[in-house]
């Protein structure tokens, strides 16, 4: 049934899992590829709340222009 699950959803269920079972915390990076779900990891998901981070090609373009500006 986690293939029904929209990202986000999938994402959380995974955090709860890792902490319920192994007593640490995780964070998750989503992208729209690889690449950019690395990037989220590394750049917004650590950062973030939740511990999620998302990036797309429109939203890692505003990442960059950020960090050169």
């Amino acid at each position: 049934k986690l293939y029904n699950l929209r990202p986000k959803q999938f994402a959380k269920i995974l955090i709860e899992e890792i902490a319920r079972k192994k007593g640490i915390p995780s964070s998750v990076g989503i992208g729209t590829n690889m690449f950019l779900a690395k990037i989220a990891l590394d750049i917004t998901a650590k950062k973030s709340k939740d511990f999620m981070g998302y990036l797309d090609e429109e939203k890692f373009k505003e990442e960059a222009e950020v960090k050169n500006a």
